[in-house]
């Protein structure tokens, strides 16, 4: 009798070992698989940090880049004597940004070659709840999207710069339209450039106001951004009242 209940309690104790361990490996494959996908979203949104500052850094840069070009030409115009106006104006500065932001857009394919992530640069305003339905529609897609009042940075329009003596007509010149959303405070004021709403100068390309003009939601720059290997997406924002030192 004795030796049947020892029998009983091995395979018991076998029995609850092999119990236990498959408890064990279960729960450890489950860790591991959490783990791996917190590792996955981690450097998602290090990612995403990282493209938010190619905005701010490439806006810092057009404008440094503008101001010492200008000073460059100060500095020739004082050696050689001649006496004209050539300092740049707050809005030629800003032009000047405008078009250094235009070269994202051919940095899109490079970084998804880099990173296997799918990206896309853009301005405009965004609807409240436009965030959520953009990233989730990016999803089932597969492919980076725009919200409905946006443009890509490389998008062209016009500006008005003053109106002609001769004719009393507007005068124009071609601008990215996304130098509508932001404002250059040169030195002595503060060198900062300001995320700002709309400019209504800034029009489209055939010279009539922009839909944003006129549209309700938040403005800025965005990202659109999206990890098809991992079924992740989200929208990057530098919304309106955001202040870059530069």
């Amino acid at each position: 009798m004795r030796g049947f209940l020892s029998l009983i309690l091995v395979l018991f104790i076998l029995a609850s070992t092999f119990t236990f361990y498959g408890i064990y490996k279960k729960i450890k494959t489950d860790i591991d698989e959490t783990e791996k996908e917190l590792l996955i979203i981690e450097n998602f949104h290090a990612r995403e940090l990282e493209i938010k500052r190619m905005i701010t850094n490439t806006l810092k840069h057009g404008v440094r880049k503008a101001v010492a070009e200008n000073i460059g030409i100060e500095i020739i115009t004082y050696l050689t004597g001649i006496s004209e106006d050539i300092e740049l104006s707050v809005d030629e500065i800003r032009e000047d940004a405008a078009w250094n932001l235009t070269y994202l857009e051919k940095f899109e394919n490079e970084y998804y070659n880099i990173h296997r992530l799918s990206i896309n640069f853009w301005c405009g305003k965004i609807k409240e709840g436009e965030i959520q339905d953009l990233s989730r529609r990016m999803l089932e897609e597969g492919e980076t999207l725009l919200c409905e009042n946006c443009e890509d940075l490389d998008k062209l329009g016009s500006m008005i710069t003053g109106t002609s003596m001769i004719t009393g007509t507007n005068e124009y010149k071609s601008v990215p339209v996304c130098s509508a959303f932001f404002f250059i405070l040169p030195d002595p004021v503060g060198r900062e450039i300001l995320i700002t709403e709309p400019d209504p100068r800034v029009l489209d390309i055939n010279k009539n106001p922009i839909v944003w003009t006129t549209a309700a939601g938040t403005s800025g720059f965005g990202i659109s951004i999206l990890d098809t290997r991992n079924n992740i997406s989200t929208i990057a924002f530098i919304p309106a009242g955001t202040i870059i030192r530069w």
